[in-house]
């Protein structure tokens, strides 16, 4: 599958030791404090899905609602929404992602992985289907694969912060505090 080029994901959550709204405020995305209308968001407001394009398809609209429904904590039925989804195209990235996204939001790391982890097969054009596989492997206490996907995401898009970031976390965890410092 082609990557979608409707969506920018992110999978933001408050414990976050980073946030996306802080990473595109650095980059200079976000003026003011503000934020684009169509943005979806988390209830701590960190951005999980941002709409670079108007939605197309009857699945792009299915798969904007599911993140809508994460964003609003209403987990199960965005896990609803991409079964549903996923029933009639078993292999669309998007919302294998978006399901990784439900199950790594309520921590279920393994469920996550999966998911993400079918996502990048079907799409490994899409760095932040890479950093979301990258964060799960994190929280999962997966160290090297960690590292090995956040490099993938940063292969695709060297300049992007949020994938230096979370390197910077996982060589953190692992004590490599030089090496760290170096991605901040």
């Amino acid at each position: 599958m082609d990557s979608d080029p409707n969506f920018r994901q992110f999978s933001e959550r408050p414990d976050r030791p980073y946030s996306s709204r802080g990473a595109l405020k650095a980059r200079g995305a976000l003026k003011g404090g503000t934020s684009r209308s169509n943005d979806v968001r988390s209830p701590a407001g960190d951005i999980l899905f941002e709409r670079t394009r108007f939605v197309t398809t009857a699945t792009e609209a299915s798969i904007v609602k599911a993140m809508q429904l994460i964003g609003s904590g209403r987990y199960g039925d965005a896990e609803a929404a991409c079964g549903k989804i996923l029933g009639k195209q078993p292999n669309n990235a998007a919302a294998l992602h978006a399901l990784g996204l439900t199950h790594y939001m309520v921590r279920r790391y393994d469920k996550a992985i999966e998911y993400m982890g079918r996502a990048v097969q079907f799409d490994d054009t899409s760095p932040q289907y890479f950093c979301n596989l990258a964060e799960s492997l994190r929280r999962a206490q997966r160290p090297d694969q960690a590292i090995e996907m956040f490099e993938k995401a940063l292969a695709l898009k060297p300049e992007y912060l949020l994938a230096h970031l979370g390197m910077a976390n996982v060589l953190r965890d692992l004590g490599r505090r030089p090496e760290a410092m170096a991605r901040y």
